[in-house]
């Protein structure tokens, strides 16, 4: 399979750096969304695109400028960009830039995919925007929101005392300043007040059953049997029973597998792959 490196850039200026899995022309492409914090070759985007480029389907697996922690600034971008200063609204922004990437190689069917967070940035775009290209969905572990998955990691204390810190500062015109926090794991998690509020706050638009509610599109969403408490069967039910064509939503469960489909990255792949073939 031919495999290149891509970099796209948006309206505002950032340019996002992926890679471009080539398939057949006569089936869908798929743009492959990352995580928070995570990018376009690690997780998901480490298997994923290789086990539907070999079934014939083209991927884009890319970055979101929520990708990582942070990245330096330099010339291309200069600045920084990463899950500490990202911003949910600007997901459509990062969306639509690829998705003319790819119709300018002449697909005029793409299905969009994206794991835990990324999920979430798919359908809100999709709520934001609608495109005649747009032929499907997949979301896999999209928890129920933002502000549940933080507040999981974090603990309800520290999420709590978080929220009541960043407000603080918020009301002082420290939008900027970042909060560190420590939680589950030994990643640290560092927001600015601004990033906190916007994708973890209580006014945070990143939930799951409000954006698939209504929505029409073929949707395939899919959680590991250990996933993290915020991804449950319960939302995935809840997803189908809202759902704008119920008959078009796909819920699967897949057994034993955790957040990141660890061991079960062939069952993960056949299964997306067979959805697929329905276009």
């Amino acid at each position: 399979m031919k495999t290149e490196m891509v970099a796209i850039r948006t309206e505002d200026g950032v340019m996002l750096h992926g890679a471009f899995y080539e398939g057949r022309k006569d089936y869908p492409a798929v743009i492959l969304l990352p995580g928070a914090a995570m990018n376009f070759y690690t997780g998901l985007g480490s298997f994923l695109p290789v086990i539907m480029a070999r079934n014939g389907f083209p991927c884009l697996s890319i970055n979101h400028r929520g990708h990582d922690v942070a990245t330096a600034p330099d010339p291309v971008n200069p600045r920084v960009i990463g899950a500490i200063n990202d911003c949910f609204e600007d997901c459509v922004l990062d969306i639509r830039a690829m998705m003319d990437f790819l119709e300018n190689q002449g697909w005029n069917k793409i299905v969009l995919a994206g794991h835990s967070q990324g999920a979430l940035k798919i359908l809100y775009s999709l709520r934001k925007e609608e495109s005649k290209s747009a032929a499907g969905v997949i979301i896999v572990s999209s928890p129920t929101s933002a502000p549940d998955i933080m507040r999981f990691l974090l603990g309800s204390r520290k999420y709590e005392d978080g929220l009541v810190q960043a407000e603080e500062l918020a009301a002082k015109g420290e939008h900027e300043q970042i909060l560190v926090f420590w939680g589950r794991g030994n990643l640290p998690y560092p927001f600015s007040v601004r990033t906190f509020l916007n994708m973890y706050g209580p006014e945070s638009l990143a939930n799951t059953g409000f954006l698939t509610e209504g929505l029409s599109h073929p949707l395939l969403a899919i959680r590991g049997e250990f996933d993290l408490p915020p991804v449950s069967y319960q939302l995935l039910e809840t997803i189908k029973s809202h759902y704008g064509r119920p008959e078009l939503c796909d819920i699967l469960e897949l057994k034993g597998a955790n957040h990141f489909y660890a061991g079960h990255e062939e069952v993960l792949g056949d299964a997306i792959v067979e959805w697929l073939k329905r276009f």
